[in-house]
């Protein structure tokens, strides 16, 4: 090969109307996935992440452990920039009262899955132009490189990167990888140094964002490197010569991000020679794993989600390590022809380095195989595919020099296909938006895997919580194929304890411990089993366990819920201001947190917990009630007034509002409008024991003293026990009583 250096290319005048064609049409084959639910590991990744509720990089840029964003800082950044755009677009502070809406996820993924294919076609389209040696490659750079383009945006190998959101880490190294690729290209075909330098910048920038995305990035700077070669140096020695030698040891060097954050261990417990299963096994099932993804791109049916974990045997994986064998003999072959077959070199050498991370010999013990490993990889081979049909159809044009040009018959054929892959893919995404559909699939294939089920039945209960029994039923079948499976145990006790069958939870969970003591779900169910089985006691070192092990706002609640039920007070209010710090966006905690420090005297460090509360989420009720107390215990009477009858305003028929809002008129001395609110709390609940000591405290405050004993002894009928009663009774006067309430997380 004769190597060029032309003038960057120019865009043939049809390119932007194929652009905008190919754009439309991946829109509309990935569009029945965009409201598709959370499936699988997305929970984890998504509504349970407390870090994406807030874009300060100190928060959004330490992701969870053990999470599929675990070590992968960038990626866990963008989903906190599609948390932020969600709650916006849904004009609602991102408060906890429900899941986040998937379809800024989803949308986030689909322009990134574009924008890969917008940086793939600007890549080939430069690469085929230094085709010196084929001149109808250089001549149709921009038709080959959007064929490719197309083929690999709408092949449905991809739905599983796109459409299941806790692939957005794929999706974003993809980007990267390939944003370094093309501006590095783009730096060697600038015609000005400044042009140069601004593009070698943004390469850079590309890499080091890539590396904060997924392992997989650390071949970046060799595949650079490498295209470097195949295409435009004519020696191997050209590569330490000009700006090439300050550029590429700085591209290099930032694989010292990813160094840094492996050096913290983010995904030891899923990746590593010391995960149970041994690097010769894990090697053989890809020898069985990439040729099975080769023929998902030749003939895209009998797609999978989840392949499982069980090490693959049986003949399938030696035949697959020996034709990987050869294809990289011929990989290196290319390179020592590298004038005339160094594209074919680069390619191959291409394909290997973005699966290695992956799929050669280190152990990644949750998933022996997964198609989304495939995406970017998919384009190397769509090239020599490419190519391939390219030699194929001028052998068979050979003679025929009569015949008018095959364009016609290349874009029929080019069509066709993309018509085909595009309903494909159309129709694998509507699965995703049926998780029960999906799952139900794949339980014929994968009968020993037990996460099939598991993910059925949670599929179902999220469908139609009614249907316990038969999700418990898919555990125990997923126990069954694997009685060492955590989840499924775990998963038994929480239908056993939604069921109040405490006794069978604690068994399922001890189960589940036993395997795995440091399972946080499985520690956190126990403590709150053994709180609601009247053990709280016993129930706390669970809880604490749990938080050193995945410390989230949900088992911190249920830590200081226990630590309540204890009369631990101090210790409860630490455990609600760590789950405020875990997720400022928790109103709900902030107002319990209130009522806590109100009941218990410390009004002044309550007020500012609830004037944040009404500050993040303006107008609730009962938040603007406790607020009321709160300000009357401190003195500030006009302030409790105010805040009282906003409170009254908003609170509909929640008594308890009406109650708060009487007691600080109580503390505010104001028994007239203590009495109205509190006669309305009666009138609402008239068997609350509080409402009814209250408004006898608002009526001995007006000297109603008949009306005050009569509301005193109905309060002491429903409960025997209330000191504040029994004192109001007694001597006319007194305080409303009253206990603390429990919050559920």
């Amino acid at each position: 090969m004769t190597n060029r250096r032309d003038a960057p290319p120019r865009r043939s005048p049809w390119l932007p109307w194929a652009a905008l064609a190919i754009v439309v049409a991946t829109c509309v084959a990935y569009g029945p996935a965009l409201h598709a639910p959370f499936i699988f590991d997305d929970s984890i990744t998504i509504p349970q992440n407390a870090s994406i509720r807030r874009l300060a990089p100190s928060v959004a840029f330490h992701p969870p452990p053990n999470t599929p964003v675990s070590g992968r800082p960038v990626a866990n950044f963008s989903l906190a920039v599609n948390y932020a755009i969600g709650a916006m677009v849904a004009d609602e502070a991102p408060d906890r009262g429900a899941p986040p809406d998937t379809l800024a996820f989803h949308v986030g993924n689909l322009l990134l899955h574009l924008l890969s294919g917008a940086l793939l076609l600007g890549t080939l389209r430069r690469t085929f132009r230094t085709q010196a040696y084929d001149a109808w490659w250089a001549a149709h750079a921009d038709a080959g490189a959007a064929t490719v383009a197309a083929v690999w945006l709408l092949h449905p190998l991809q739905t599983e990167a796109v459409d299941y959101l806790a692939q957005r880490t794929e999706l974003l190294v993809s980007a990267c990888y390939l944003g370094t690729l093309y501006a590095s290209i783009r730096a060697w075909d600038a015609g000005s140094a400044f042009a140069r330098r601004g593009w070698l910048a943004a390469a850079l920038v590309a890499c080091v964002l890539g590396m904060g995305s997924k392992e997989v990035m650390i071949s970046a700077p060799i595949a650079v490197i490498l295209w470097d070669r195949a295409f435009r140096a004519n020696s191997w020695r050209d590569l330490v010569r000009g700006p090439r030698r300050l550029y590429y040891p700085l591209l290099l060097l930032t694989a010292g991000v990813l160094a840094g954050i492996l050096a913290t261990a983010p995904r030891a417990a899923t990746a590593g020679f010391h995960v149970g299963m041994t690097w010769y096994q894990y090697l053989y099932s890809q020898g069985w794993a990439i040729p099975h993804y080769l023929r998902l791109v030749v003939w895209p049916t009998g797609l999978t989600l989840d392949y499982g974990s069980a090490p693959v045997a049986g003949v399938a994986g030696g035949m697959g390590l020996a034709a990987l064998g050869l294809a990289g003999l011929l990989t290196l072959a290319a390179w020592a022809r590298a004038t005339r077959w160094g594209w074919f070199g680069f390619l191959g050498a291409l394909f290997f380095l973005i699966l290695g991370p992956s799929s050669s010999f280190v152990p990644i013990v949750t998933e022996i195989a997964a198609e989304r490993r495939m995406y970017l990889a998919l384009a190397p081979v769509l090239v020599v595919v490419a190519i391939g049909l390219e030699a194929v159809r001028r052998r068979a044009a050979q003679g025929n020099t009569a015949r008018p040009g095959p364009d016609r018959m290349i874009v029929a054929f080019v069509v066709a296909i993309c018509a085909l892959l595009s309903a494909a893919t159309f129709q694998r995404s509507r699965l995703y938006a049926d998780p029960v559909a999906l799952w139900s699939g794949l339980v014929a294939r994968s009968p020993n895997n037990p996460r099939v089920d598991d993910n059925l039945a949670v599929a179902i209960l999220q469908r139609d919580a009614a249907r316990g029994a038969d999700a418990a039923a898919l555990w125990r079948r997923a126990i069954g194929v694997d009685s060492t499976y955590v989840a499924g145990w775990y998963k038994l006790g929480v239908v056993a304890a939604a069921d109040r069958r405490y006794d069978e939870a604690t068994r399922d969970l001890d189960r589940a411990l036993a395997l795995d003591p440091g399972d946080a779900g499985a520690l956190d169910e126990m403590g709150d089993v053994l709180a609601a089985s009247g053990q709280p006691e016993k129930g706390i070192p669970y809880l604490e366990h749990a938080i050193t092990v995945a410390p989230t706002d949900s088992n911190m609640i249920d830590l200081g819920n226990a630590y309540l039920e204890v009369g631990r007070v101090d210790d409860a209010e630490r455990s609600f201001r760590s789950a405020i710090a875990l997720d400022p966006s928790r109103t709900d905690v902030m107002g319990f947190l209130g009522a806590l420090l109100t009941e218990h005297g410390k009004a002044r460090d309550a007020i500012p917990v609830l004037e944040s509360a009404l500050e993040r989420q303006p107008g609730v009720a009962i938040n603007l009630a406790l607020l009321s107390v709160a300000y009357a215990d401190v003195d500030r009477d006009s302030d409790a007034v105010a805040a009282a009858a906003k409170a009254v305003a908003a609170a509909g028929s929640d008594e308890r509002v009406l109650l708060f809002a009487g007691r600080a008129m109580l503390r505010s001395s104001r028994p007239a409008d203590a009495e109205q609110y509190l006669s309305r709390a009666v009138h609402l609940a008239p068997a609350d024991p509080d409402a009814l000591a209250g408004l006898g405290d608002a009526d001995a405050a007006l000297g109603r003293r008949a009306e005050a004993t009569a509301e005193y002894r109905r309060a002491l009928e429903i409960s025997p026990d209330m000191q504040t009663a029994r004192a109001g009774l007694a001597h006319m006067r007194g305080g409303p009583g009253g206990g603390t309430p429990r919050l559920h997380s």
